[in-house]
C-alpha cells in the first residue's frame, strides 16, 4: 500500500475523520483488517466523529464477519449485528446489518445441523466398528468351535 498516498488524504481532507474512515475501508478492502480495526476503533471512541460511528461500527462488524472461523464466532457475529440494529434503528447501514443477522441465522443453522450430523456419522462408525469386532470374535468362536 502506498502510505504516502493515505497521509496525505487525511491532512489535506477537509474532515479528518472522514479521510480516517476512507483510510479504514482501503485497508479492509485490501484485507489488512487490523489497521482497518485500530482506525475504525478510534473513530467510535472520539467525541468529534459523532456521525461517523455508525459507518464505524458496521465495518468492525464486517471484520468480525471476515474473521469469523466457527460457530461461536458466527454467532457472536450475528449478536453483534443485532445490537447494531437495536443502537441504530434509523442508520442507511442498518438494512444490510439486518441482513447480515438473517443470514448468520441461516449459517448458524445449517452449521447446528452439520455438527449433528457430524456426530451421527462419528457415532455409527464406531457402532460399525464395534459391529466388526463382534463379527471378527464371532468368526474366530465359530472356526475354533470347527476344529474341535
Amino acid at each position: 500500500m502506498r502510505e504516502g498516498f493515505f497521509e496525505r488524504r487525511i491532512i489535506d481532507a477537509p474532515k479528518p475523520a472522514e479521510a480516517r474512515l476512507e483510510k479504514a475501508l482501503d485497508y479492509l478492502q485490501a484485507g489488512e483488517n487490523e489497521a482497518a480495526r485500530k482506525i475504525l476503533e478510534k473513530l467510535l471512541q472520539e467525541g468529534d466523529t459523532f456521525q461517523l460511528r455508525p459507518v464505524a461500527a458496521f465495518y468492525l462488524g464486517v471484520i468480525k464477519v471476515f474473521e469469523m472461523d466457527d460457530l461461536l464466532g458466527m454467532e457472536a457475529c450475528k449478536n453483534y449485528f443485532q445490537a447494531y440494529v437495536e443502537q441504530y434503528p434509523t442508520q442507511p447501514y442498518t438494512t444490510n446489518a439486518a441482513g447480515v443477522v438473517r443470514l448468520l441465522d441461516k449459517y448458524i443453522e445449517l452449521a447446528r445441523v452439520v455438527q449433528e450430523q457430524a456426530q451421527e456419522i462419528k457415532t455409527l462408525r464406531y457402532q460399525i466398528q464395534k459391529l466388526e469386532e463382534i463379527q471378527q470374535e464371532t468368526e474366530r468362536k465359530r472356526q475354533s468351535f470347527e476344529i474341535r
